[in-house]
């Protein structure tokens, strides 16, 4: 939005869903409509912009985000659907209004994908911006009276690592862009009530600690400027083992707890999606988390994809879990996204059971498991949030609790979280109901 603005146009954001977006329509009367989603969200977002389109079929429609991204020619078979926008489009996006504005709606720009006739032109070049400090910062005010948990920040695009269930690496080809210490700072200082602790910030980093000279020095930073606010941030098991100052100086600045990528409780499954942790290490800034009384959030998988489909290797994972020292652990079914390496192995094998892309959620197995059946794969999240949340007796669930009612999460997402262990682990309802 800020992109737009600084290039002088009008601009409007909506969070919105197919019944309310008739009312901005009429509201906003716009000329271009963009929109992003991820793979869950693609249906709805298409039928949104069928509603657009069916209110003005002249009103330009965009799409952009993961999924398109690397479903191009999919997408532009939708009427609804003018242009795909591929990675990033803060300086790109408003190039293509410029040039539709010139009466030149269909000259080349990298990552500008469009439709004419039966031929999609330009679907394999990516928009990536060469300098995401030059970018200007987010206008907040266009979404203030949405209730968000926290403020949401950007300090780097881009993973250096290559998991094979992660489409990261593809989307910011493969590099790793990290914004200056002070660009950041200077972003922060922009919030209202940054400095007296009424702020919570999520830094939405894939992993913010690679970089841990980096990260220490944004901490210090934090500190020297008088910054007083609750963060929260992603991980990785390595970087927290490596650099104990990191931690430390994490904590001083004011970071409440981290979420960690662990996927398995077995060492098979991690190793073969390339995700390069140990369990040892894994268990090591676990305890280290504990002792600096840091919030700690892991995300566990169900399935792998392999040959460790199998109610053996799925047992063992969450034997393994049963005595982590995790305050909350979110578990999902692996999901093969478009553009992880994941997805493209599945696809060959034909094995990806089906692209109704509103089941790519984690709550559903769409892949054929070699050793299992997709319906077990489903059953076995179930006993995972079962068996995992309350093996360890109800003083340590309530604990618990009680950590996750101090953590950034706002009591709406807290009473949700109740009901949904409550209603998996006493009452053994299926998961994808209780979350209904």
């Amino acid at each position: 939005m800020s992109s737009l603005k600084e290039n002088g146009f009008d601009v409007q954001v909506v969070l919105t869903d197919r019944e309310a977006v008739q009312r901005t329509l009429e509201s906003f009367r716009p000329d271009v409509v963009g929109i992003t989603c991820v793979t869950a969200t693609y249906s709805i977002a298409i039928e949104i912009l069928k509603v657009v389109k069916a209110f003005d079929e002249s009103i330009i429609t965009v799409m952009g985000g993961h999924h398109v991204t690397f479903t191009v020619e999919e997408t532009l078979r939708e009427l609804s659907v003018d242009y795909v926008i591929r990675g990033e489009g803060e300086e790109v996006f408003p190039a293509l209004l410029k040039n539709i504005m010139r009466k030149k709606p269909y000259e080349i720009l990298d990552g500008v994908c469009f439709r004419k006739g039966n031929r999609v032109y330009n679907k394999n070049s990516l928009a990536l911006v060469k300098d995401i400090n030059k970018l200007p910062f987010p206008d907040r005010s266009a979404v203030e009276h949405y209730d968000f948990p926290g403020i949401y920040i950007l300090s780097s695009r881009g993973c250096p690592f290559k998991c094979t269930f992660c489409s990261a690496s593809n989307l910011y080809g493969g590099v790793l862009r990290k914004r200056s210490v002070e660009n950041v700072l200077d972003e922060l200082e922009e919030i209202k009530g940054i400095k007296s602790n009424r702020v919570t910030v999520q830094f939405g980093d894939e992993t913010m600690t690679v970089d841990t000279k980096w990260a220490k020095e944004l901490c210090r930073g934090i500190i020297r400027r008088g910054l007083k606010f609750k963060w929260y941030t992603n991980s990785r098991v390595d970087s927290i083992n490596r650099d104990l100052e990191l931690l430390k100086l994490m904590k001083e600045s004011g970071c409440q707890g981290l979420s960690l990528g662990l996927e398995s409780g077995v060492q098979e499954i991690i190793d073969s999606f390339n995700k390069g942790i140990t369990l040892e290490q894994a268990m090591g800034a676990a305890e280290k988390l504990r002792d600096i009384s840091m919030y700690q959030q892991w995300y566990l998988m169900v399935g792998s994809g392999n040959e460790y489909d199998e109610p053996g290797y799925v047992r063992k994972s969450v034997e393994f879990m049963k005595d982590f020292p995790f305050d909350l652990v979110q578990i999902s079914i692996l999901t093969p996204f478009p553009g992880t390496k994941l997805y493209y192995q599945l696809e060959k094998e034909g094995r990806l059971l089906h692209k109704k892309w509103d089941y790519y959620d984690g709550l559903h197995c769409v892949y054929r498991p070699y050793g299992m059946t997709a319906e077990q794969i489903e059953e076995e999240l179930n006993i995972a949030y079962r068996e995992i949340y309350l093996h360890s007796g109800l003083k340590n669930f309530l604990r618990r609790i009680c950590r996750f009612r101090h953590s950034m999460a706002n009591s709406r997402n807290f009473l949700t979280f109740i009901n949904i262990i409550i209603r998996v682990g006493v009452f053994k309802q299926d998961i994808r109901f209780a979350l209904k």
